[in-house]
């Protein structure tokens, strides 16, 4: 039986591998996913500029809440984090986008080291001069197309969440020989606490 590692968690594909042993099949990552083929009608990925959210909206600059989550890998013992929840990576780097119907995310991933620097890899045509200086330094913006690539490159313990995190992540890592930590996305406690801006 074969399953897209893109649409599917470490979990949801351990629950399923369990399922196919009971049946006595067997559970195959497929590199495409069939379904991709046939779909001809595809419409484009959407290709909206992001923006910066402000600081008089974000309360806190994104310099300081990289900082932050630095010190929160180091202190839970990880080399880095990969980031795949939207929300994450549009509060961690104070920006916004339009990329869904009523949802002000941009569509991305994103790496985190554990000296604070993102690798945030997001459609160029999506970044304007404006959003490279809002960034600032220890960010990059990455050609999506070589997320995987990058992912599959880190070493030691590097955290993904295991409620969000497809499992081509978790594979990309595990064959890279990364040690993955499946566990809470580091943001989503930071994220969590507003701030007196925010609150306001």
């Amino acid at each position: 039986l074969g399953y897209d590692p893109w649409l599917h968690t470490a979990e949801q594909a351990e629950a399923l591998r369990q399922a196919c042993e009971r049946a006595g099949a067997h559970l195959v990552a497929c590199a495409a996913n069939p379904l991709d083929a046939v779909w001809r009608d595809r419409p484009p990925p959407p290709r909206r500029p992001v923006v910066p959210h402000p600081l008089v909206f974000a309360g806190r600059a994104s310099t300081e809440k990289r900082l932050a989550l630095s010190d929160t890998l180091r202190a839970e013992r990880l080399d880095g984090a990969v980031l795949t929840d939207p929300a994450s990576i549009a509060w961690l780097l104070n920006v916004r986008g339009d990329d869904v119907a009523y949802v002000p995310l941009p569509l991305s991933f994103a790496i985190v080291h554990a000296d604070g620097a993102v690798d945030w890899f997001l459609d160029p045509a999506k970044a304007g001069p404006a959003l490279f200086d809002h960034l600032g330094e220890g960010a990059a913006v990455c050609e999506p197309g070589r997320f995987l690539e990058r992912v599959g490159l880190l070493k030691g313990r590097v955290r993904v969440d295991k409620a969000t995190a497809p499992m081509a992540v978790v594979q990309a890592l595990r064959d890279g020989g990364a040690v993955v930590d499946l566990g809470v996305d580091p943001c989503a406690a930071a994220k969590a606490c507003k701030n007196p801006v925010e609150l306001a």
